[in-house]
């Protein structure tokens, strides 16, 4: 997940990504799988328990952001985040 937003009046660009245990603790190809199932597997799960939106909207704007994050953890999947600022072309 890419968000670019503004703080203190700076451009900021903030990156949430996941990476996977090891292919020992996950075999291949099963360590690729998992890693793209896993996040399409929570977000049904949460669609199946509600959410509080209709239409056509991104999926931050249904979930509780961090309760899709910990979801992840829970199945394994390592979140990272990197922070830094736009570097605006001209």
């Amino acid at each position: 997940m890419d968000i670019r937003a503004v703080k203190d009046a700076e451009p900021l660009d903030l990156s949430l990504y996941t990476t996977h245990p090891g292919q020992e603790e996950w075999v291949i190809p099963g360590a690729y799988i998992k890693d793209t199932a896993i996040p399409m597997s929570v977000g049904i799960q949460l669609l199946a328990k509600g959410v509080k939106c209709t239409g056509v909207v991104s999926p931050d704007m249904c979930f509780e952001v961090q309760t899709f994050i910990s979801e992840l953890k829970r199945r394994g999947l390592i979140v990272h985040q990197r922070i830094g600022l736009l570097r605006l072309q001209s």
